[in-house]
């Protein structure tokens, strides 16, 4: 797992260098770990989009910068062999839908809630009832349920270089 804090922190309140340390650190661990299933939140798209005050023609640059880098990352991970799913979705300040694209065949999804059925379904995890959405691939069966969830009851220290890694990128002010 590579939390927020790691890769706001080696960004060092660089849009682009977040995706990038991500990116990288993503990849070392997909390597070492020969992983079945692996995920990565690249926010550099939503930072520049939504977070930072530049000018237009700035903010063109450096969406498709942050879209180039999203393609090398999706070719690395097929050079490696693996399937990949993008799923994006609008900011908060943004209308629009989700985008979801594929290497395997899927069908047109109706809700950001199905990409966590399809994940199920292609580890070959039946979904629970409990869980919204339908599976981008197919038809596959559920289970009632997955049993209780052990949740603990105080909150996570967050520490004060997170904070200012969040405020230095435009997350909160």
């Amino acid at each position: 797992s590579i939390g927020q804090q790691t890769i706001f922190g080696a960004a060092r309140s660089d849009a682009l260098g977040v995706d990038i340390g991500a990116t990288r650190r993503f990849l070392r661990e997909v390597d070492a770990g020969h992983a079945q299933f692996a995920t990565v939140y690249l926010p550099a798209l939503d930072i520049v989009l939504n977070r930072l005050a530049i000018d237009p023609a700035s903010r063109v640059t450096m969406s498709i910068r942050a879209l180039d880098g999203l393609n090398a990352l999706v070719r690395a991970a097929r050079e490696r062999g693996y399937d990949v799913l993008v799923i994006g979705l609008p900011g908060e300040s943004q209308s629009g839908y989700a985008t979801i694209a594929s290497t395997i065949p899927i069908r047109k999804p109706a809700a950001a809630f199905d990409v966590a059925p399809t994940v199920c379904a292609l580890l070959g995890f039946p979904a629970s009832d409990e869980m919204p959405g339908q599976t981008l691939i197919g038809t596959v069966p559920r289970i009632p349920t997955y049993g209780p969830r052990n949740a603990t009851a105080s909150p996570t220290k967050v520490n004060q270089e997170y904070y200012d890694s969040l405020r230095s990128l435009g997350y909160i002010r």
